[in-house]
């Protein structure tokens, strides 16, 4: 990133630049995960929703919700709740 943008038109260089990957923790966790084993598949079918963040989230959801693309989808909005509601 090189530039703050301090309102809606004007832009500062920043005096300290950086690069944002866009790995956010979800991303980096899953990386790791895979890179340590805990993880089975190959990097290309991995999903973040294969890591332990939301694995006992989706492990607990899948006896009433048969759907795996509704569990992922209950388990992102579990996750963000828990983070709305952290202190």
């Amino acid at each position: 990133m090189e530039y703050y943008k301090n309102d809606r038109t004007v832009f500062e260089e920043l005096p300290i630049k950086n690069v944002d990957t866009g790995m956010g923790f979800e991303r980096i966790s899953m990386v790791v995960q895979h890179a340590s084993g805990m993880i089975k598949k190959s990097l290309r079918e991995v999903t973040v929703y294969d890591t332990d963040i939301f694995s006992g989230i989706i492990a607990a959801l899948s006896p009433h919700v048969p759907e795996l693309r509704r569990q992922r989808i209950i388990a992102d909005h579990v996750r963000t709740a828990f983070w709305l509601t952290y202190e």
